[in-house]
């Protein structure tokens, strides 16, 4: 299970545990949008209609996707608007994945929040706000590609707080960190 280091209260479910060594580099300083982390569970997970894997874009061409303009679905479990309970609904958003340049112009020039190459954008740039919503963080951003797969593109990380228009949320990029993933998966399956 991939999900955001940040999300994990872990209640005894998880077996092992893994973070991206960045972590490391990171933890003593205000940059800590890159946590990645990665954990198997004690029990098998059982699916049903609304459990179901997603495929990793790990083979090519999807391993150097950048998902660019591609409409994707965010999912989670936070506010629908900010200062509100957390939902205890399942709710999803479909965004648009756009240019990271349009992220690092408005966090990095008007916020001081870094956008680096292990992210992706998606979100509205014009109008209307749609997107995430604090207690979103750790949830996936699915695309369905050509071939009929949904994909996890990316994990929620941080945004404006609730969905302000003309500013996309920023994910995690899942192909920035594929080697890592599968090296854990090799190692501990």
């Amino acid at each position: 299970m991939l999900t955001a280091l940040v999300c994990l209260y872990l209640h005894n479910m998880c077996m092992h545990l893994w973070v991206h060594k960045k972590v490391m580099q990171v933890a003593d300083s205000a940059d800590v949008t890159c946590v990645a982390a990665m954990m198997k569970l004690r029990e098998d997970v059982v699916y049903t209609d609304h459990i179901q894997p997603i495929c990793l874009p790990d083979t090519a061409p999807l391993d150097s996707e950048t998902f660019l303009g591609i409409k994707c679905v965010a999912t989670g479990w936070g506010m629908r608007i900010q200062g509100a309970m957390l939902e205890n609904r399942l709710k999803e958003v479909t965004v648009p994945v756009v240019n990271n340049s349009h992220c690092v112009k408005l966090y990095g020039m008007m916020h001081n929040i870094p956008v680096k190459k292990y992210h992706m954008c998606a979100g509205q740039t014009q109008g209307q706000g749609l997107g995430t919503c604090i207690g979103d963080s750790g949830g996936p951003l699915q695309c369905n590609m050509r071939d009929g797969r949904w994909y996890l593109a990316g994990v929620t990380s941080f945004g404006s707080g609730c969905a302000k228009p003309g500013f996309p949320d920023v994910y995690t990029r899942i192909t920035y960190y594929l080697p890592w993933i599968k090296q854990q998966m090799r190692i501990f399956r």
